[in-house]
């Protein structure tokens, strides 16, 4: 049986910018995704899953930091971790969801981690939008946001 549990990322850059995934999907609707998918019955924690999902995705070569939120739906889990991204490519990914052009399209786009940019657009889930906006609003940073892992 396969998990239905799901792993994301806010992936900071040095420059202070949220890495995320551009979606259009083919009747032109667009919002803004944070890199991860799936927990597989292969991986053995879901630290590992995300670094297998970004590994595919990005090419990526991330630290992560924390566990900063945990989206319920039933009986589906998405792990939001926080982590510091330091090596990516987009032209270098792989996965069923870049080869199917009936999915859309996907862009990489480094947003400005402020409150302006991040108000600005359409990142789902919304719980981790506000969680984000919330913070910066009130000078948090999110690196001292809790690690749900310790709790």
């Amino acid at each position: 049986m396969m998990s239905m549990d799901r792993v994301r990322a806010l992936l900071i850059t040095s420059a202070n910018e949220l890495l995320t995934i551009k979606r259009i999907r083919p009747d032109g609707q667009s919002y803004w995704v944070l890199p991860g998918g799936g927990v597989d019955p292969g991986d053995a924690t879901p630290e590992a899953a995300l670094v297998r999902e970004l590994r595919e995705e990005l090419v990526a070569a991330i630290d992560i930091h924390s566990l900063v939120h945990v989206v319920e739906q039933g009986e589906r889990r998405e792990f939001v971790y926080l982590a510091r991204v330091s090596r990516w490519s987009f032209a270098d990914r792989y996965g069923p969801e870049f080869s199917d052009p009936e999915r859309g399209e996907y862009h990489l786009e480094m947003l400005p981690l402020t409150a302006e940019k991040i108000g600005s657009v359409d990142i789902k889930p919304d719980e981790v939008r506000e969680l984000v906006l919330h913070a910066l609003h009130r000078g948090i940073d999110l690196f001292e946001l809790p690690d749900l892992r310790l709790t």
